[in-house]
C-alpha cells in the first residue's frame, strides 16, 4: 500500500528522524519540517521557522516525540513539535570550533549525526570534523568527549 500521501511537496530533504512506534517520520526540508503521518496517510507542517542553517540530523528527544533534537552543523537545539519554539541544548550555530564542557560553550565542527540514549538523558554527536563523538548529558548540560581523539585513525581501543 502506499505510504503518506504521494502528492506532498518536499523540497531539498536534508535529514529525517522516526518516532519509536515508527508510525510518524520527521522530515527536514528546505525551510520547513514536515511531519508523515503513516497511519493516517497525512503530510503536515510542523509549524516552526526553520533555522537558518541547513538541518544535518534529526532526532525524536522524547517516546512521545512532542520534542525533537536537531543539529545544524555547529549546534543542537530541540524543537518543541506543537509550538514551533526552539532552544539551544549544545553549542552555538554558526560558531564552529573543538571545545567540551558547558553544554552552552561546547563547540562542534561539522555535526554529522545525533542520537538520544533510551531515556533521553544522553545525546551523543558524531562531531565529524572534530573526529570525535561526543555525549551531551542533557541533566547537567555538560559535553564531554565519548570516543575519538581528534586524529585520523581507525585503530580500537579503550572508551576512557
Amino acid at each position: 500500500g502506499r505510504c503518506a500521501d504521494s502528492r506532498a511537496v518536499l523540497r531539498g530533504v536534508t535529514a529525517m528522524a522516526l518516532d519509536p512506534q515508527r508510525m510518524v517520520l520527521f522530515v527536514a526540508c528546505e525551510g520547513f519540517i514536515a511531519r508523515v503521518d503513516v497511519r493516517a496517510n497525512t503530510v503536515s507542517h510542523v509549524r516552526a521557522r526553520a533555522p537558518t542553517l541547513p538541518i544535518v540530523s534529526m532526532a525524536p528527544a522524547t517516546d512521545a516525540c512532542d520534542e525533537l533534537l536537531v543539529s545544524v552543523g555547529s549546534a543542537v537545539l530541540f524543537l518543541d513539535v506543537a509550538s514551533g519554539a526552539w532552544r539551544p541544548a549544545a553549542g552555538v550555530p554558526g560558531l564552529s570550533g573543538n571545545a567540551s564542557g558547558p553544554a552552552a560553550d561546547a563547540r562542534f565542527h561539522n555535526l554529522a549525526g545525533i542520537a538520544p540514549s533510551g531515556d533521553g538523558s544522553v545525546v551523543f554527536l558524531a562531531d565529524s570534523s572534530n573526529r570525535v563523538v561526543r555525549a551531551l548529558d542533557t541533566a547537567a548540560k555538560v559535553v564531554s568527549v565519548l570516543a575519538g581523539t581528534g586524529e585520523f585513525s581507525a585503530q580500537d581501543g579503550p572508551l576512557d
